[in-house]
């Protein structure tokens, strides 16, 4: 599987668009633990398919 660095760029982007929307309207104020946990497992997404599209390169 080849790597797709655009796609994981967008997710980056869209996570972090997210959770500046959040901030923004004092909602992660509200519920940091939601957002934290949130967070923690867009990253954790984005993590494991970098990982496994990493060890599993097209020949």
């Amino acid at each position: 599987m080849v790597i797709n660095h655009n796609d994981l760029t967008r997710r980056i982007e869209t996570l972090l668009l997210d959770l500046r929307q959040a901030e923004t309207s004092n909602a992660v104020y509200r519920e940091p633990a939601l957002y934290l946990h949130t967070a923690q497992k867009a990253l954790g997404s984005i993590a494991n398919q970098y990982s496994s599209d990493k060890n599993h390169p097209t020949c």
